[in-house]
């Protein structure tokens, strides 16, 4: 499996996670400039044809949802929070502090300009 086929079917897992939880606008977020590119431009690549149907599909059930890339080197503090739960948990988990190597990106960030590049749809 590629990265971007990866990627875009975590997006699709993502969106019926939250019409599991009625939500109703979505930023869907990735660091994969092509899904990103894709999702937004509607351009329709072959091998992927089956799975960007479905994401399309998914996100007419929300009133509103927009694609935001995120470059990798500006989503460490996500990516670090994201993999100090070891199963496929989808329950909330609330820390009273992030992890010191956490905070140590944090503190990068906000010495840093932001990063974020929003793709409306």
């Amino acid at each position: 499996m590629s990265p971007l086929h990866a990627e875009l079917r975590n997006i699709l897992i993502g969106l019926h996670i939250a019409q599991n939880h009625r939500f109703e606008k979505l930023i869907i977020q990735t660091d994969n400039f092509q899904a990103t590119t894709l999702l937004s431009s509607m351009q329709m690549n072959t091998d992927m044809l089956p799975l960007i149907h479905a994401i399309m599909a998914m996100r007419v059930h929300f009133q509103a949802t927009e694609v935001l890339w995120t470059p990798r080197e500006c989503n460490m503090v996500t990516d670090g929070m994201s993999h100090l739960s070891s199963s496929l948990n989808y329950d909330l988990i609330i820390f009273e502090s992030p992890p010191d190597h956490i905070q140590r990106l944090v503190h990068r960030d906000i010495a840093g300009p932001p990063y974020q590049h929003s793709v409306p749809t």
